[in-house]
């Protein structure tokens, strides 16, 4: 398979680090996607970014907030 692919590939990745890297692929396909529209229609100025927004926003959407349990009275 990895001689297949060296014509649709390149890369400096050392041979012995393959298996690794694929171990990792496989963990990753397994991770939900996360979709981060920055376009006009979501407040990102395509002209005129600003970038602490973008980051916010990224943010946000990675890591959201999570509630904190109220303590039982």
């Amino acid at each position: 398979m990895a001689a297949a692919g060296t014509a649709l590939i390149s890369t400096d990745l050392p041979s012995d680090k393959l298996p690794e890297f694929f171990d990792l692929m496989l963990k990753a396909k397994e991770q939900p996607v996360t979709s981060i529209e920055l376009t006009p229609d979501f407040g990102v100025d395509e002209h005129e970014p600003n970038y602490g927004f973008i980051h916010d926003l990224i943010k946000q959407s990675l890591h959201p907030p999570t509630q904190t349990p109220s303590p039982a009275p």
